[in-house]
């Protein structure tokens, strides 16, 4: 585990207050037309879609939570660095695919521009601690 390697953006920390208020005109301002955005499909695979089908996807599994603590980290893997927002734990948005699949998962974001362009799961937190079992 490390310590955070860079300061966090505010979108990132603005994004989570968001999701949390169920603000969705404020989600879809945020994100950009043309950004990528992982979603879970039906059979509980990783899928990139485009800004209207995530929020598809997301708005209505975030409006059925009727709490969602989060807390800010950044990748450890590939996207190193970049903001994730972990919510409810690693919990949330995230179904577990298995039984046994008790890993964390949080957003990480990605912006240019005071958009964000690009949002996937992560796994591999530098300050969160994470068990593969």
């Amino acid at each position: 585990m490390q310590t955070r390697l860079f300061p966090i953006s505010d979108m990132a920390q603005q994004f989570a207050e968001a999701c949390v208020m169920k603000n969705m005109p404020q989600i879809q301002n945020m994100l950009c037309d043309q950004g990528v955005y992982e979603i879970q499909n039906e059979e509980l695979e990783i899928e990139e879609v485009g800004k209207e089908a995530f929020m598809e996807w997301f708005f209505p599994i975030m409006i059925q939570q009727l709490y969602l603590p989060f807390y800010l980290d950044q990748c450890n893997g590939c996207m190193k660095g970049k903001p994730v927002i972990i919510f409810l734990d690693g919990k949330f948005p995230r179904s577990r695919w298995k039984l046994g699949d008790m890993h964390k998962s949080g957003l990480m974001i990605e912006e240019k521009d005071n958009k964000i362009v690009k949002i996937m799961f992560c796994y591999s937190f530098c300050e969160t601690t994470n068990s593969w079992k």
